[in-house]
């Protein structure tokens, strides 16, 4: 390991750091998420059907939303920045990897608004379709 390797990387903003950049820190220096970082050297390539990794991440996105208070809307954060990460490799680019994506994407090719409702009414996300051209 050299002093400039990257150890560690937040969940939550995707920020990576060193070993020297993350002594005696108790939370992410750039966002402070408290949530454990992954450690980049350990990334991997997996062969999965982008439909397959749409259930585990629309799953992933129920099981934040179905959460009460700071630790509903830390599983949010998790979850947007991972997908966020996901959607940005070439082999998912325009995937939707949540249900909200979806949504979007009906917004926008009917261009007009749109909401998620849970089941006890609470709004839990509003869209602005784009103008179809």
């Amino acid at each position: 390991m050299t002093d400039a390797e990257k150890v560690a990387r937040c969940v939550d903003c995707r920020a990576e750091f060193t070993e020297a950049e993350t002594k005696d820190q108790s939370a992410c220096p750039t966002c402070g998420s408290k949530g454990t970082p992954s450690d980049p050297r350990k990334d991997v390539q997996i062969t999965i059907n982008p439909h397959e990794l749409r259930i585990l991440t629309i799953w992933a996105g129920f099981h934040a939303d179905n959460q009460e208070g700071t630790m509903k809307l830390e599983m949010q954060k998790t979850v947007t920045a991972i997908c966020s990460a996901l959607k940005k490799q070439d082999a998912l680019k325009g995937v939707g990897l949540s249900f909200a994506d979806d949504v979007q994407e009906v917004a926008d090719t009917l261009g007009t608004k749109a909401k998620i409702v849970r089941g006890d009414g609470e709004v839990v996300k509003e869209f602005e379709g784009k103008k179809p051209s």
